[in-house]
């Protein structure tokens, strides 16, 4: 959020890597970057966002023990690019689209991860949250995805 915010000029606290707090509406900020820089943004948090500027998705798939596992971010941008990557470059709604699916990918990989690592700490999580990359399906998506259109 603190990333975005501060791209289009918006204060927010930042502190490193970490969000900080901030005042705003993370939807309308998101929408004014995506409109202001052309481009499809998105914001992780404890809903995600997704939006063009016009069309916008929250995403509720996710678990908090994210935040605590270094490169989580980067392998994220990584994820989004390999979903991207297989859309239509001229169909805008199918790249929104598949920015959308990629978050609610990742996050439901995290979900499961978290539930058959719970208590094990972070270092289990991570290895398992891997594993969880490669064997969560199209189908296990459209099933546990918590995607809405705001």
């Amino acid at each position: 959020m603190a990333e975005v915010a501060n791209v289009i000029g918006e204060q927010w606290h930042i502190k490193g890597v970490d969000a900080g707090a901030g005042e705003g509406n993370m939807v309308e900020i998101a929408k004014q970057a995506a409109r202001q820089l052309k481009c499809i943004v998105a914001i992780t948090g404890e809903k995600d966002v997704v939006t063009d500027g016009n069309t916008t998705y929250t995403i509720a798939n996710s678990h908090s023990i994210l935040t605590r596992v270094t490169g989580g971010g980067c392998l994220l941008s990584a994820v989004v690019g390999a979903f991207i990557a297989v859309a239509d470059p001229i169909e805008s709604q199918e790249r929104l689209n598949a920015v959308v699916e990629a978050l609610a990918f990742y996050g439901i990989a995290a979900e499961i991860a978290y539930q058959q690592t719970a208590g094990q700490g972070t270092g289990s999580f991570q290895i398992e949250f891997i594993n969880q990359l490669s064997l969560v399906t199209p189908d296990i998506v459209s099933t546990h995805s918590k995607i809405a259109k705001v």
